[in-house]
């Protein structure tokens, strides 16, 4: 596929970025290098020593990034992700494929045994339904003469990526509310994030770990979430364990459950795009179609207007909570906010300071660290999504500028976890296999535009 033409990121501020032009042709060509680096046979690995096994995901993300040029990979890369899922239709968010490594937590730690398919150890947590957006993209955006292979792969997935979106809405929202929440901050993606932090208080921390942190042996410290945090994820994969990671249970007895506006929006999207998939192939979306209307109808309810931005919930309180972030915006990417709260959220972007967006957190919140996971630096993902969102509302400016500072952050700093929002400096793990995966689906120009909200 050919990539975008070239076009050097625009100048938001006098210095902002560096002077030189990007390449797109060389930076695709490194984005499929690193992938290529990270393959392990039967899936590419999140990072070059971070992370050696298969993580949800980001494996929906890495297959988008693959499937222009390797598209058979791309559907190997799926179909190892979907053998890990459980008989209730839950897709785990960590699947150990070739056993134990150093990687904390390991396999047995999570006590998943008769619940993960045989001989295919998991986690027993999941993470943001994003699979069936890639899938979409990936069938839609493909050559005349590919469209038979995807199609019959979406055939082939169809029933598991179904059965994994019913498991949201019906174990993780049993009372069918519309708003599927998460037992464990891991579920969101975005691990440490200070939306998570007041919920996360109320959880009992392990009194000493059971393992060293061997997250810290590839990166610094000061870059990954607190022994404090790990006390209390922890303690809620002991909680969950215990319960047999019964989904009844589970929810039932959770010390921490949070409806989520990002999972949310995600999960909704996914939805949208799993109906155009069941179209597609002639099957009903009854189901489909009654998830999406419930969630048309509840994600208001997690506005804020203290924050201007959409806020996780506490569903132990019903109470909001601080720090929204990100978060706050991903309703974008959902195509669940009104047009009036785009148009807001863009305006807030457009006045905003600073040198890189999108930052995790707002830089001038009490709990933003530039440097530290997901409580400040700018992650290709977000900008991924959110440029996305931007666009869908009409906000292509917006748009144009977060995708011209991920595009510039990954070819003048390499494919890294995150990068510091003031200066641009790398984070987190090196030869990040989602930060490559994204650029060359951000650097390509033949796909459909992007589905736009309705007004």
């Amino acid at each position: 596929m050919s990539a975008a033409p070239a076009r050097p990121p625009a100048p938001h501020a006098p210095g902002a970025h560096d002077p030189a032009p990007l390449d797109p042709d060389a930076l695709a060509t490194a984005a499929r290098a690193q992938l290529a680096r990270n393959d392990v046979g039967t899936f590419v690995k999140p990072a070059e020593r971070q992370y050696p096994h298969q993580w949800n995901w980001d494996a929906a993300l890495v297959a988008l990034g693959l499937s222009a040029h390797a598209p058979e990979r791309a559907r190997d890369e799926v179909r190892t992700l979907l053998r890990g899922a459980w008989s209730s239709g839950m897709v785990p968010h960590i699947l150990y494929p070739h056993g134990a490594s150093d990687y904390r937590p390991d396999p047995d730690a999570w006590r998943t045994a008769g619940r993960h398919p045989h001989g295919l150890p998991t986690s027993g947590l999941s993470q943001p339904p994003v699979l069936a957006t890639c899938l979409r993209r990936m069938h839609d955006r493909a050559p005349d003469e590919q469209r038979p292979a995807w199609r019959a792969f979406l055939r082939e997935t169809y029933p598991a990526v179904l059965a994994w979106h019913r498991w949201w809405h019906e174990a993780r929202d049993p009372d069918r509310t519309g708003l599927a929440c998460l037992v464990h901050p891991w579920e969101s993606g975005s691990d440490d994030a200070p939306r998570f932090d007041a919920a996360l208080a109320a959880v009992p921390p392990l009194a000493t770990l059971p393992f060293a942190r061997a997250d810290r042996t590839h990166v610094a410290a000061a870059e990954r979430p607190s022994d404090d945090d790990y006390a209390r994820y922890l303690a809620l994969v002991a909680r969950y364990a215990d319960l047999g990671w019964d989904d009844a249970a589970v929810v039932a007895h959770a010390p921490f459950r949070v409806e989520d506006p990002f999972l949310i929006a995600v999960l909704h999207r996914a939805d949208a795009d799993l109906a155009a998939i069941a179209d597609l192939l002639g099957e009903p979306r009854d189901a489909i179609d009654g998830w999406r209307a419930a969630t048309t109808a509840a994600y208001p309810q997690l506005w804020d207007p203290t924050q201007g931005r959409y806020a996780a919930r506490d569903a132990r309180t019903g109470r909001p909570l601080p720090h929204a972030g990100f978060a706050g915006l991903a309703a974008l990417w959902g195509r669940l906010a009104p047009t009036s709260v785009a148009d807001a959220f863009a305006d807030d972007l457009r006045a905003a300071d600073g040198r890189y967006r999108h930052p995790t957190v707002d830089p001038d919140a009490a709990p933003f660290q530039p440097r530290r996971y997901w409580r400040g630096p700018v992650w290709i993902v977000v900008n991924w999504m959110l440029a996305d969102g931007f666009a869908a509302y009409g906000h292509d400016d917006v748009a144009t500028r977060l995708r011209d500072d991920a595009l510039a952050l990954v070819a003048r700093r390499g494919f890294f976890e995150h990068y510091d929002p003031g200066d641009g400096t790398p984070g987190g793990a090196a030869g990040f296999s989602w930060s490559a995966a994204l650029t060359l689906d951000l650097l390509r120009s033949d796909g459909a535009p992007t589905p736009r909200a309705e007004a």
